[in-house]
């Protein structure tokens, strides 16, 4: 009878561990969510301000980096060279 209290001890602090872990558990899968809604919401928030930014310069007449990109795959495909001869001209008198 005398192990009885020890076994009931040892039974309630196994308890209390055991939902200790299980609230570690759940903190850490509500952490975890919350962090990568945060990083969606940032993305998102990036999207919307970029789009902005771009409404806004286009109305003053800037040109923006999608343009320029946009300008430089048409001005690289419409002049592409047939073939690329380097000029290697020496200068006269010039020994090399």
């Amino acid at each position: 009878m005398r192990l009885a209290p020890f076994r009931h001890a040892r039974q309630f602090t196994a308890d209390l561990a055991a939902q200790g872990q299980h609230a570690r558990d759940r903190l850490g899968t509500v952490l975890g969510e919350f962090i990568a809604m945060s990083r969606n919401r940032n993305e998102e928030l990036r999207r919307i301000v970029r789009s902005g930014a771009d409404r806004q310069l286009s109305g003053l007449g800037l040109v923006t980096k999608a343009d320029l990109a946009a300008f430089e795959r048409r001005l690289g495909s419409a002049s592409a060279p047939k073939t690329a001869r380097p000029n290697k001209k020496t200068p006269r008198g010039a020994t090399g």
